[in-house]
């Protein structure tokens, strides 16, 4: 998604606020079946989840979006796939 950060990026910052402030709340936004989508990088996103522990996650699915580069996009992951998340 063109993201501006790597996964190494999330673990030292969730790292330094829960050094800093162990108690806080830390809340996530996760898109599933994103376009290009594999098993392996599902798993690997579930396992940085679980390893991370965020407080609260709000899961949903990808949707197109006119006027966006994805909604062009033609490796759609099936709805199938992701819907029993």
């Amino acid at each position: 998604m063109k993201r501006f950060y790597s996964v190494a990026n999330v673990y030292k910052g969730i790292g330094k606020l829960q050094k800093a402030r162990p108690n806080s709340f830390i809340g996530g936004d996760v898109i599933v079946g994103f376009p290009g989508e594999t098993d392996l990088l599902f798993k690997e996103t579930k396992k940085n989840l679980e390893n991370l522990k965020f407080t609260k996650l709000h899961v949903f699915p990808f949707s197109r979006r006119p006027g966006t580069e994805a909604y062009n996009y033609s490796d759609k992951v099936p709805e199938r796939v992701w819907i029993y998340l």
